[in-house]
């Protein structure tokens, strides 16, 4: 989930749990934990660009990390605000702040390490985008309507702002309804996403899901049968359901590329590997780029959304990890006219 999410759940769950008087203290605080997980991102290095990818929403996102993060973030904030909350209550509100952020990566497309090292792979449970502006509203409408019940001046005082007693609850419950809804979504976009592949007569096809950017009426459906993939983009609206069935490509293992046995670039690729749970094809027309096929710009296509190029002519160095975003007017105006169940006709990309 996008930083600025992250920040304004760990703000509303430490600071429902607290008295009026020390409720924007505890807020403030735990949006920085619920901000400081995605400090793995400094885990990096110029001379091995696939370190960032294995450590990025690993142990920091752990709940067996998350005591000892939230004490770093105690620590970090603890000459500024020892005076207006106290010892106690500022770890606390920093340890629900940084829970916050664990659990809320888990309903994310992309998932998180969260009970690592006991479950060393990570989980995702594919119920929201990555950044979902609605979602993020109703969380701020909630954060804003609690804190406003503080007392604190939010208008003049020979004006001032009334706010209803049930709003102080409105961001906790929203958030959980729309999640509720995402998971509803996401059943029915598996659903309709199997019919299709029976209908293909295809043999025990495996079907991942995921939601595209930013909504839960679009979801991706990534399904795997004899080494190849296929998308398909699904919308299941209120009253029917729209089926774009996208691209097709193989899948590929490292031992297919032809990379020397103990290089650089092989050991690399089998990394990358990993880190796409086995959803690797190649970039069209190149032989050297690879990538993770369960995310694109498009849910009809199997051009990844980034990857990792490497040099066959000097097998021995490292690969180089890029990101490929096609956001032209073209690509918009598929996606929109997919989220809003429009026929597509031949505006799809060969």
């Amino acid at each position: 989930m996008d930083i600025v999410t992250h920040a304004i759940t760990g703000a509303l769950f430490s600071a429902t749990i607290f008295p009026a008087s020390r409720r924007r203290q505890t807020a403030f605080v735990g949006a920085v934990g619920a901000s400081a997980p995605d400090l793995d991102v400094l885990i990096s290095s110029s001379a091995d660009p696939l370190l960032v990818l294995e450590y990025h929403r690993h142990f920091t996102h752990s709940l067996f990390f998350a005591p000892v993060g939230a004490a770093l973030v105690a620590l970090l904030l603890w000459p500024v605000m020892r005076k207006r909350v106290g010892g106690k209550a500022l770890y606390i509100a920093a340890f629900i702040g940084y829970v916050s952020a664990c659990l809320l990566d888990v309903f994310t497309s992309y998932g998180t390490h969260l009970l690592w090292p006991v479950v060393p792979h990570p989980v995702a449970l594919n119920m929201i985008a990555v950044v979902d502006p609605l979602f993020t509203l109703l969380l701020s409408v909630g954060l804003f309507a609690l804190l406003r019940s503080s007392g604190a001046p939010l208008a003049p005082p020979n004006n001032p702002v009334s706010l209803p007693t049930w709003l102080r609850g409105f961001g906790i419950i929203a958030g959980a309804a729309y999640l509720g809804m995402g998971a509803f979504q996401l059943y029915r976009a598996e659903h309709w996403a199997s019919e299709w592949a029976a209908e293909q007569q295809w043999d025990t096809p495996n079907i991942l899901v995921k939601p595209t950017l930013g909504n839960l009426l679009l979801w991706r459906a990534i399904i795997t049968t004899n080494d190849h993939v296929q998308v398909l983009a699904v919308r299941p609206g209120l009253r029917a359901v729209q089926l774009y069935p996208g691209q097709r490509a193989r899948l590929l293992h490292p031992s297919d590329l032809g990379l020397p046995l103990g290089s650089r670039a092989l050991k690399d690729v089998e990394r990358f590997y990993r880190f796409a749970d086995g959803y690797l094809v190649s970039f069209p027309d190149s032989t050297e780029q690879f990538g993770d096929v369960r995310y694109a710009m498009l849910p009809t296509s199997v051009t990844p959304l980034w990857g990792i190029s490497v040099n066959r002519n000097d097998a021995d160095s490292a690969a180089e990890f890029f990101t490929q975003r096609d956001s032209s007017p073209a690509t918009r105006q598929i996606f929109l006219r997919m989220l809003t169940g429009k026929p597509l006709h031949d505006t799809l990309p060969h």
